[in-house]
């Protein structure tokens, strides 16, 4: 990844996927920091998933306080919610190194 160019790369997929394995292999081989979005659930959430109960829309937006976007709107966020243009896509069945050698060669690319 270009020096001059901040970025950020967002690993997406379902559970057991890959997504902190790759991350964390992927941090190392561009020299970045990882940041893993499990450890931003709270602990109720957490908690939740471990009885194999699935998060919510209250889950995501009921406790949050003083924040201007009510969540009512939640719905018409997913219906205009579009894949960016610019997403990298890699079959997470391939081996560890090819998934990551896949992404850091496309971040490497110039943009489409």
């Amino acid at each position: 990844m270009p020096d001059s160019e901040p970025r950020a790369v967002i690993l997406m997929g379902v559970a057991g996927s890959g997504k902190s394995t790759v991350g964390v292999s992927l941090a190392k081989r561009l020299g970045c920091p990882f940041l893993d979005a499990d450890a931003f659930h709270p602990s109720a959430n957490v908690e939740k998933m471990k009885r194999s109960i699935p998060l919510n829309d209250e889950d995501r937006l009921g406790k949050r306080k003083d924040h201007f976007f009510p969540k009512e709107l939640l719905e018409s966020q997913f219906a205009a919610l579009e894949r960016p243009a610019d997403a990298i896509v890699v079959d997470a069945r391939l081996p560890l190194e090819d998934v990551v050698e896949q992404i850091v060669s496309a971040l490497k690319s110039p943009p489409l």
